[in-house]
């Protein structure tokens, strides 16, 4: 399996093919709009074989967890997130100190926070790296995960006095065994939902030595974050007012909580191919990661296809490609830029300059439209070559014109605004055109006699442009 993309190597593989084990970056597979109806991403296909591919992106797009360590502890600033949490906490304060009532909050809260914590652990997991949203259904109505949590630390502390009273010693390696891999144990409680197999040492120890030395890495960081709430209500809160303290001593530890979760979620996502826990792409939202892409394939869904002549150009398969491209570019109605790039330059190579003409005047809009002037330029001499009697359209003409005009070849533009006026007389450039003949015949020539007589003829032969009054004023003051 390929770590980069085949066209890009510099770029990350998101996608890898089953068949002939190529992998590509979102830019370069095929999309197929199956599923635009129903609300989904559409399906991605090999450029090479076009079978349909299967998604990496999460593994490798994603940075590793310690390389953004503060997305973590940002996390839970989001608005939603933020206010629950400021709610559930002054809930505990002002009515934690009423008798039963006050046990009865601080309990249903702690559950409601840990259902809550445990939602962003499971959509961490899953490649959602937003906060899940907040619902009676996730919070109240299912709290059966909490459950499953509860009876998970039970079970484990009843393995504890079953070591005790069977080998005394060896209880200590016990507690020490199950400490280091509660992160593992909950890994394979979301990933399988099945408290038998977060139980089954045959699971969660290879879990962790599949993660590496990051698991420790992120046991580490899991200590730190389980000793803040603390450490931060021994320096910071009892320095603050009285009424403030237990508030934010709640909102530390459920904040905390939080960030924790989204932790072990995120090094879950990270090692999902290790682990072998499957990622849909479907899910996959990350705020951190960008999908130009994306917004490419909205804006260009032709060029989209074009990647299959990427894979074809690779291996030498030119015939085909250029089928393929001139396929696509006679279908289009408005055939894309890039289209007609890779188009224009394959047929320079087969040296069919019939075709090559032909694109050529659909390529040149594209390429000035876009503010590529030089390859514009280029692109039009090389039409020139091919046929001395060539003529794109008048908008272009003009601007190749300016082109060659700004780069000092005033007689080259000179000729380029004469030809546009001979073959668009009728066109809104033509009485333009001819006013830049007068300029540069002035100006940068110094005929003004001859700028005079072009002029004057322009005046002459179109009394109505809205231009005639601009080009009587020049007349008037710079032309002697």
């Amino acid at each position: 399996m390929h770590d980069t993309c085949l066209f890009h190597p510099s770029a990350p593989g998101e996608w890898t093919c089953q068949h002939c084990g190529a992998s590509f970056c979102e830019q370069c597979v095929i999309w197929k709009d199956t599923g635009w109806e129903r609300g989904k991403k559409p399906k991605a296909f090999c450029p090479s074989c076009n079978q349909q591919l299967q998604w990496i992106g999460a593994a490798n797009l994603l940075p590793p967890f310690w390389e953004r360590l503060h997305r973590f502890f940002v996390y839970p600033f989001h608005r939603r997130v933020l206010l629950f949490l400021v709610a559930i906490s002054a809930a505990n304060v002002l009515l934690g100190h009423i008798p039963v009532l006050g046990l009865m909050v601080r309990v249903g809260t702690y559950f409601v926070m840990l259902r809550y914590a445990y939602e962003i652990l499971k959509t961490t997991a899953e490649g959602d790296l937003y906060p899940p949203p907040l619902s009676t259904e996730v919070l109240v109505h299912d709290l059966t995960p909490v459950l499953k949590q509860f009876f998970l630390f039970f079970l484990l502390v009843v393995g504890a006095f079953l070591v005790a009273s069977a080998a005394g010693p060896l209880v200590f390696a016990y507690i020490l065994f199950i400490l280091i891999f509660i992160p593992a144990l909950l890994m394979v409680l979301i990933s399988t939902n099945s408290l038998i197999r977060a139980l089954n040492p045959m699971i969660f120890v290879p879990l962790a030595w599949r993660i590496g030395p990051a698991y420790l890495l992120m046991y580490f960081f899991l200590l730190l974050l389980g000793a803040a709430p603390g450490i931060l209500v021994q320096t910071v809160v009892i320095h603050l007012p009285g009424f403030l303290q237990p508030f934010l001593s709640v909102a530390a530890e459920y904040y905390y909580m939080f960030v924790s979760f989204h932790l072990i979620g995120y090094v879950l996502l990270q090692y999902h191919l290790e682990i072998g826990y499957d990622v849909s792409y479907e899910d996959f939202r990350a705020p951190d990661v960008a999908h130009e892409a994306v917004s490419d394939r909205e804006a260009s869904p032709i060029w989209s296809e074009e990647r299959h002549a990427d894979s074809l150009i690779q291996n030498g398969r030119y015939d085909e490609v250029l089928d393929f491209l001139g396929r696509r570019f006679r279908a289009a109605t408005q055939p894309a830029t890039e289209l007609c790039r890779k188009y224009f330059k394959l047929l320079q190579m087969k040296g069919t300059d019939k075709e090559t003409l032909r694109v050529g005047r659909h390529l040149l809009p594209g390429l000035l439209e876009r503010g590529e002037r030089q390859e514009a330029r280029r692109v039009f001499e090389q039409c020139l070559e091919s046929d001395s009697s060539f003529l794109p359209d008048a908008d272009s003409l003009f601007q190749i014109a300016e082109i060659h005009d700004e780069a000092g070849e005033h007689k080259r533009a000179l000729k380029l605004y004469q030809r546009l006026y001979q073959n668009h007389p009728r066109h809104g450039r033509a009485v333009e055109a001819i006013f830049r003949m007068g300029y540069i015949l002035n100006e940068r020539l110094l005929a003004p006699d001859k700028a005079r007589q072009v002029l004057e003829k322009v005046i002459a032969r179109y009394p109505e442009d809205p231009l005639r009054n601009r080009i009587e004023n020049y007349l008037r003051h710079s032309v002697p």
